[in-house]
């Protein structure tokens, strides 16, 4: 989208989750765009989130941890003005980050349509039949 849009330049906040391994190899290699910024995060100690008893209250544990730190960086955005923000499917609590600066928040599903529409087919089966 950047090749195309001249005027848009992307944003993206790597948090790591506390002892995860994953290199960061594939976002350094987009060192040519000058419109597409990375801000690693550094991982947190294991200690602050060893109380959660399961990975999934471990993520919230961390997300919850770097909202101060992001509504800083939205506050004072060192490229202008921030347009929206685009969260991943685990971080959607970050939404109301938005909603503090009447942002739009669009959430970034990585799987394909036939999943995406699988899961909008089950919350609409929840919302109706309970």
């Amino acid at each position: 989208m950047v090749k195309t849009f001249d005027h848009i330049t992307a944003t993206v906040l790597v948090i790591k989750l506390p002892g995860d391994e994953i290199g960061t190899d594939y976002t350094d290699s987009f060192t040519d765009h000058t419109r597409i910024n990375f801000i690693h995060f550094p991982p947190m100690d294991l200690h602050l989130v060893q109380h959660c008893p399961t990975l999934g209250f471990r993520v919230d544990a961390v997300i919850n941890h770097h909202k101060p730190i992001i509504r800083d960086l939205v506050a004072s955005a060192p490229t202008g003005p921030v347009g929206a923000l685009i969260v991943d499917m685990f971080c959607t609590t970050m939404t109301d980050v938005a909603k503090e600066f009447n942002l739009p928040a669009y959430m970034f599903f990585t799987s394909n349509a036939a999943f995406l529409g699988i899961m909008f087919h089950f919350q609409t089966l929840h919302d109706e039949l309970g």
